[in-house]
Formats: C-alpha cells, structure tokens, sequence
C-alpha cells in the first residue's frame, strides 16, 4: 500500500492513502466493530444484563399492542400481580 505522510512542524499530521485502500480500511473497520458489538452483547447475555425475546414478543410490540399487557403476560403476571408489585391498584393498572 503507497501512503503519503504529510507532516507538520516535523510530525505526522495525516496520511494519504489510495482510494481503494481507504474502503478497504473502512470496511475492516465496521467488521471490528460488529465483532466487538457481537462478543458485548454475548457477555451482557451471559452475565444476565440482557436476554432474548421470542419473536412473538417483538411482533406484539411493533404491531402496536399495548407494552404493559405484552410484557405483563411474557412475565406470567396477572393484573393482581403487576399491581401489587407497582403498589398501585388493579383499576388504575387497568
């Protein structure tokens, strides 16, 4: 690879690289930062800061239903349940 360094004040201040080489660099790039972005989220999953959804889950919230009813029954809650775990009452959760 052919890089022109320019410099300033006896420094390099940048380096000129062929155009090519540049979306070479740039792509290898963006595949280290799906790499890191992949081994995070495995560790978040496997110390239990994250955890997968089930495809039903997903589809309920992007078609609209309402987040607390999706969530309340992938947890297995009642009403009663997510109510008193609020402290609130089960007509105002309602």
């Amino acid at each position: 690879m052919i890089v022109q360094v320019i410099k300033q004040g006896g420094k390099p201040e940048w380096a000129v690289v062929p155009y090519q080489e540049y979306l070479k660099l740039i792509e290898k790039a963006e595949m280290l930062q799906d790499v890191q972005d992949y081994d995070s989220a495995k560790m978040a999953l496997g110390e239990g800061e994250e955890e997968l959804l089930p495809e039903t889950l997903v589809n309920a919230l992007l078609e609209g239903a309402h987040p607390v009813k999706v969530w309340r029954e992938y947890r297995g809650m009642t009403h009663k349940t997510l109510a008193e775990a609020g402290s609130i009452s089960v007509p105002y959760l309602s």
